[in-house]
């Protein structure tokens, strides 16, 4: 690396003020609760995550041809006008990661790889590879039948927070 390097690197250092910051419990937190029918968006401005179910982003685009609007209780009102300042301003709000997009039979292959015990390691891939039911509840019930939970959890937390490093670097945000 050169002056001119690290003299850009000073002058990148002086905008830190202007670039978003996230603190990435909070979206692992968000990204966990996430459910099939939210929406969730991190605030440029204000650095809040900002949920929004998809029934309030269908009123907020309809919202010129509803009569009525009054009858909103105020905390929906509320939630039609974030969606409507979302789709208003869209550059100043990034979607956050779906936690769909997360491949769960990868993850549970690899946790099986990283165990050690290989009792324990045949016990977690029959559950993983049952032919019948579903493959992800019967690897859990595995999981807390041979007390893994809390190495479990350990392993899922480090994947979302994987998946919120290299959505903050994406993004041009810095982590708290």
């Amino acid at each position: 690396m050169d002056n001119s390097d690290n003299l850009n690197n000073l002058e990148n250092l002086e905008n830190l003020d202007t670039i978003p910051k996230s603190d990435p419990d909070t979206v692992v937190r968000a990204m966990k609760e996430q459910s099939a029918d939210t929406l969730q968006f991190f605030d440029r401005e204000t650095s809040d995550i900002v949920t929004v179910r998809e029934r309030y982003f269908r009123i907020a685009a309809d919202w010129g041809r509803i009569s009525g609007f009054r009858s909103f209780p105020p905390d929906e009102l509320n939630l039609i006008t974030a969606a409507r300042d979302i789709i208003s301003d869209s550059a100043n709000y990034i979607s956050l990661p779906r936690r769909e997009l997360i491949d769960y039979k990868k993850l549970m292959s690899d946790f099986i790889d990283k165990t050690e015990d290989e009792k324990v390691k045949k016990k977690l891939h029959t559950a993983a590879n049952a032919i019948l039911g579903n493959k992800y509840k019967r690897f859990i019930a595995a999981i807390e039948r041979l007390e893994l939970g809390d190495r479990w959890q350990t392993f899922i937390d480090g994947i979302y927070r994987e998946t919120v490093r290299i959505w903050c670097e994406k993004n041009n945000i810095l982590m708290n």
